[in-house]
């Protein structure tokens, strides 16, 4: 699952993937399985003849997307700076 539990973006993501689910299987079992081997050897072509699309998506799916970088910072660069402060309280309880 690309995203954590719980994260609302989720939904967005299942949403095309439900749609073509819908499509697929509005089709008789046969004629969905065939269609979508069919639309992977359109890809598969695409990516044998140098099409970059192709073959992102053919890297993508045989080893997932790439991590995204994320810069946390300002914007002149400069790294972030986290600062934490402890506070001990004595309490007057017995223990």
């Amino acid at each position: 699952m690309p995203f954590q539990k719980g994260n609302q973006l989720a939904a967005n993501g299942s949403r095309w993937r439900n749609a073509i689910d819908k499509a697929l299987e509005s089709r008789s079992k046969a004629e969905g399985q065939q269609d979508l081997v069919a639309l992977a050897e359109v890809m598969l072509l695409a990516a044998e003849n140098g099409d970059a699309w192709a073959l992102k998506e053919l890297g993508d799916r045989l080893d997932g997307k790439a991590p995204q970088a994320l810069n946390i910072g300002d914007p002149n660069g400069n790294p972030l700076e986290l600062i934490g402060k402890v506070t001990l309280i004595k309490s007057n309880e017995p223990s």
